[in-house]
């Protein structure tokens, strides 16, 4: 697993023993999405087998269309809301012309990875979210990877409404790494979410110097102050983090600049 060092965005490779690879979003750069690509998979490796597109805002999606063009890709997931954006257009115009096999997703859809790594769509159900202050981010696909003992929760851009939604549906939540929503932003992340998901880990991918004027120190006291324990660790993505597994099942991370650790015994 591979949390990828997009700028201010998301990105995250999953790659399984038996090397299937699974892009979730592309971020804002085709360049930095391609970079990132390349330090995580051989260099003559141009295929995906599965690109997951949760939602189609451009720090999200824009990598997405280089994606498509330089690498063979065997299925793509979204979760069937279209969009006027230029840029989604562009990416359904390349499923077409590449017949990638595109498949709309709803909550309680399960994919078998192998090896016993089931990816779960916890979100949207089957009726979209609509009447929200932001409904792409409220439809974003919420998906949890379920690995072994560890578990990583992807909450892509959700705001408060669709957290609702999904503590009132009595789907699993609980899991050790939760990508933070919405780039650690205020409407995302609530009390009663983060306590329901009762992370081990946060992973806030957001860009150095970012426009938005938020550091690290912010995101450490948004998120410590919602829980009723601090996180063993919330930290901002600057460079690509990265999960492994060894024979004994233990769960490796690593960072860039050296931070690291085992997680064992994850939800």
């Amino acid at each position: 697993m591979a949390f990828l060092d997009v700028g201010q965005g998301d990105a995250a490779l999953v790659t399984t023993p038996h090397g299937q690879q699974v892009l979730v979003d592309g971020g804002p750069s085709p360049s930095a999405l391609t970079s990132a690509l390349g330090q995580q998979m051989p260099f003559w490796d141009r295929s995906l087998d599965l690109v997951v597109m949760t939602h189609p805002d451009a720090d999200h999606i824009t990598g997405l269309v280089e994606v498509l063009d330089r690498y063979r890709v065997d299925g793509w997931l979204d979760n069937g809301r279209p969009d006027a954006d230029a840029v989604y257009d562009q990416c359904m115009a390349r499923l077409e012309e590449g017949a990638v096999t595109r498949q709309v997703v709803r909550a309680g859809d399960r994919l078998e990875l192998g090896s016993g790594i089931v990816l779960e769509v916890l979100h949207p159900g089957s009726e979209l979210v609509a009447a929200t202050d932001a409904d792409a981010n409220n439809n974003s696909l919420v998906l949890r990877l379920a690995w072994g003992q560890a578990s990583f929760l992807f909450t892509a851009d959700i705001e408060a409404e669709a957290e609702h939604l999904l503590l009132a549906s009595g789907q699993p939540l609980p899991s050790g790494v939760l990508k933070v929503a919405h780039h650690g932003s205020a409407g995302s992340s609530s009390a009663e979410f983060l306590a329901a998901v009762d992370p081990a880990y946060a992973v806030i991918s957001v860009g150095a110097d970012n426009r938005f004027g938020v550091g690290e120190d912010t995101y450490r006291k948004q998120i410590n102050v919602r829980v009723d324990h601090n996180f063993s660790d919330a930290h901002r993505l600057h460079g690509s983090w990265s999960w492994e597994r060894d024979d004994a099942d233990n769960n490796f991370f690593q960072t860039p600049d050296g931070y690291g650790g085992i997680i064992s015994g994850s939800p």
